[in-house]
């Protein structure tokens, strides 16, 4: 009996937790720190839930704009950040709201994210999961991500290589190039292709 009590104390709370991740979707909007996006003039939030991804060639920007984008949000918001770098290149962000990943041999990214999800969640309401190089991530690991954001409704921001652009499932896409300056620049290109921006931020970092 006690874990059958258990059992269903666990599907309430976990029912909680995904009426919470609702309303969230429905209430939150969140914009990303770089000028030239004019999220608020043209309305272009976004919400707990919506996929985004960088495209680029290697250098172009892809990890340096992830990064800024993680150093906003923890500034700005409460929530946590999983970070999954599969290039293992990037050095851990100086905040315990930001959990960074390296795969060993074996491991996925989707199995790391549900297993945390699941052990944590009750503790740390996540914001974002950010996979850097969904070039090593397969069409199962893929779908099974999608299910777990369905559930718990985080923003998902990918980096993708160039040579390695797939027809997925993304609510916003963002091609990366770094101009003759060494500037790098985002161009919208998905669900709609407009003008390129240069990335402007409170930072300065060099393009990876």
């Amino acid at each position: 009996m006690p874990f059958l009590l258990n059992f269903i104390s666990k599907i309430k709370h976990e029912s909680a937790l995904r009426t919470l991740a609702r309303v969230q979707r429905e209430n939150t909007r969140i914009d990303l720190p770089f000028e030239g996006m004019s999220n608020t003039e043209e309305g272009a939030f976004l919400r707990p839930g919506d996929r985004i991804d960088l495209i680029g060639t290697s250098g172009s920007g892809k990890s340096t704009v992830m990064v800024q984008i993680a150093k906003h949000s923890l500034i700005h918001s409460r929530s946590h950040i999983l970070y999954f770098d599969l290039d293992e290149r990037l050095v851990p962000l100086d905040d315990n709201k930001f959990h960074l990943f390296h795969l060993k041999q074996g491991q996925t990214p989707s199995a790391t994210l549900e297993y945390w999800l699941n052990e944590e969640h009750a503790n740390f309401h996540v914001l974002w999961v950010m996979i850097d190089n969904t070039s090593c991530v397969d069409k199962g690991c893929w779908q099974k991500i999608k299910e777990l954001q369905t559930k718990w409704g985080f923003i998902l921001l990918t980096s993708t290589p160039a040579t390695a652009a797939r027809a997925l499932d993304f609510d916003y896409r963002f091609e990366m190039s770094v101009t003759k300056g060494n500037e790098i620049q985002m161009q919208p290109i998905w669900p709609m292709h407009k003008d390129a921006f240069l990335v402007r931020t409170t930072t300065t970092t060099t393009a990876v």
